[in-house]
């Protein structure tokens, strides 16, 4: 597949022309992949060696470890907090 359209099926019987640019390559076989990225400049010739590899296993998922808990709620206060207050300002003329 090149940018994600299939060409054929390998091996190729001849060359693959595309536009100059960036573009994507990729083989599939029986759940196998390989992909990788080209620049193809115009007139140039770009040679290209694909590797199947089969994906990756996901992690497997262990039990859930459990949040630590939360703090302690403060009781409130029963008096008053005072909090300090700036006013500033200019005196009229």
């Amino acid at each position: 597949m090149i940018d994600g359209a299939v060409v054929g099926v390998a091996p190729l019987e001849g060359p693959v022309f595309v536009e100059a640019g960036e573009h994507s390559v990729e083989a599939r076989l029986a759940g196998k992949r390989a992909k990788v990225e080209v620049k193809a400049a115009m007139g140039a010739e770009v040679p290209i060696s694909l590797v199947l590899v089969a994906p990756a296993a996901p992690p497997k998922a262990g039990p859930a470890k459990p949040p630590p808990p939360l703090p302690p709620v403060p009781e409130p206060s029963p008096e008053r907090s005072l909090v300090p207050l700036v006013i500033l300002g200019r005196r009229a003329r």
